[in-house]
């Protein structure tokens, strides 16, 4: 059975988009918009009605949602363990879980106060960045003398961090004194399902 997607354009729902490109999955991806109430989708309905949150992403198949990009990950991982990995056992499982909980949590929210309109406070803007320079420094050397977070073998927390990472342009955060995610992030765009999926948002 298909999956369709409901994203919000280089939101966290791009690290799904992403996914689902990579697995070679059958799937339909919908854009939503933010409208005065919420996000919305293209016929004018609120998101609520495809996900009770009313965020994205919202992942659908064999009729049942799915939510939250970490965990939406882990799903299709399951679908598709020959196409997205995600350890199953042993040490390599709790390190990247505990990667998983990071990428969710540290990064992803530290960008929260940038996009609900305090990036134009001077003291809010820089505290944040500092937290995003603690945070980075931690994934920068997480990532020395690999070429991915888990090592040789690209995973769903690579996808999930490149996602992150495409949101420093959008809040003037220099990525440039980190030299692994510069590399890393060079090296997951050149994947065609990277590329595929930028197309088809909008974003190449």
């Amino acid at each position: 059975m298909s999956y369709t997607l409901y994203y919000l354009p280089a939101a966290s729902s791009f690290s799904v988009h992403i996914m689902l490109a990579e697995a070679g999955a059958e799937y339909k991806a919908i854009a939503v918009q933010r409208g005065k109430a919420g996000l919305e989708t293209p016929e004018g309905n609120h998101l609520s009605q495809v996900n009770p949150k009313g965020t994205a992403p919202a992942l659908i198949h064999n009729g049942t949602l799915r939510t939250e990009a970490a965990v939406i990950g882990r799903y299709l991982a399951a679908q598709f363990p020959d196409k997205l990995y995600f350890p199953q056992e042993g040490e390599e499982m709790w390190e990247a879980l505990e990667l998983s909980n990071y990428l969710s949590t540290d990064l992803h929210k530290t960008h929260t106060p940038l996009f609900e309109g305090l990036g134009h406070i001077a003291e809010a803007k820089e505290k944040t960045f500092e937290r995003l320079d603690r945070t980075y420094t931690y994934l920068n050397n997480v990532l020395e003398g690999k070429k991915y977070l888990l090592g040789d073998k690209i995973s769903i927390l690579d996808f999930y961090l490149f996602n992150v990472m495409l949101w420093a342009d959008m809040v003037d955060y220099d990525l440039s004194k980190f030299p692994n995610l510069i590399a890393f992030q060079k090296t997951v765009r050149e994947r065609p399902s990277v590329a595929q999926a930028l197309k088809e948002e909008g974003l190449a």
